[in-house]
């Protein structure tokens, strides 16, 4: 993925959402958001530190971002033993990240995010155990004529995540984002086109495939799935905990979305002392087109 605003697919394309939820005036209590997606293999990310707005208030990611404060990340192996600490330097609106360009994130770790405000002292607490990393073992065909007699058909192998089956998020992005042509399910829907640049699956677990326990996951994609022609990426993302937490609730309130955790309210947060996303993932990824009827 590229980060979980695209979410990356996400967020996953799929994870990350859009309407205008903002907290009641009533109930409303100014809270600290963290917002950060760690990728299997990938550069440590930078973290967000901001704050929430209340209602008639629109938030903002960079104008509500908070940068007195100390941020550590420390990475542990699953036995609980520490491997680094790491603490990071604020860039700018509430960005913080490494100096130290060496760190990846690495598969079955834990990870704990602290962070001190400095004025108050307030601490923010979260963690994330990365999922395994996992492939594309097989792949049908790279290119298809849309609604033809074959759907893309992968073949993976699974992503291992301590205590219990994976869990996956499906999505496809187009390549091509400003000439591509709408397929036919989505040229007439509602919203802008940059709405569907990326369109991704529910959460899709081991069992509900029928596959659980398997050495092979088997995903068939739905020509629903793909809103335009041309070249598109199947991407697969193996999720965290937590980002499974947040898309769940998520997509329980509004079906599904491209906001920012600040810019949702009573959604699973799994933040002490504040709340938004501290999550991760692996994912893997294939390049298709995808044909019109009728073309050579």
């Amino acid at each position: 993925m590229s980060t979980m605003k695209n979410i990356s697919i996400l967020l996953l394309t799929t994870i990350l959402l859009v309407s205008c939820e903002l907290y009641e005036q009533d109930d409303y209590t100014q809270e600290y958001v963290i917002e950060s997606y760690l990728i299997a293999d990938q550069k440590l990310p930078n973290v967000y530190l901001s704050t929430t707005s209340p209602i008639f208030e629109e938030y903002n990611r960079d104008n509500n971002g908070v940068s007195n404060a100390t941020v550590v990340v420390r990475e542990y192996d699953l036995q609980g033993n520490l491997n680094w600490t790491e603490p990071l330097t604020h860039i700018q609106n509430g960005a913080y990240n490494t100096n130290n360009e060496s760190l990846l994130v690495r598969p079955r770790h834990r990870y704990t995010l602290e962070v001190t405000i400095q004025s108050d002292n307030h601490i923010i607490r979260a963690e994330t155990v990365v999922p395994d990393t996992f492939s594309i073992r097989t792949i049908n065909a790279t290119s298809l004529v849309y609604q033809g007699p074959q759907q893309f058909e992968l073949d993976l192998s699974p992503s291992f995540y301590p205590g219990r089956q994976g869990y996956y998020v499906f999505a496809n992005e187009t390549l091509d984002p400003e000439n591509a042509e709408f397929t036919p399910f989505y040229a007439d829907a509602d919203g802008d086109r940059e709405d569907f640049y990326q369109v991704s699956s529910g959460i899709v677990n081991e069992t509900s495939t029928g596959q659980n326990g398997n050495t092979v996951i088997e995903l068939k994609f739905p020509w629903i799935g793909i809103a335009f022609f041309g070249p598109n990426r199947l991407s697969t993302s193996a999720i965290d905990d937590n980002m499974y937490d947040f898309i769940r609730s998520v997509s329980i309130q509004q079906g599904g979305s491209t906001q920012s955790p600040g810019e949702i309210e009573n959604f699973i947060s799994n933040v002490e002392g504040g709340i938004g996303v501290f999550g991760s993932y692996a994912q893997v990824s294939v390049d298709v087109e995808v044909l019109k009827p009728g073309a050579n």
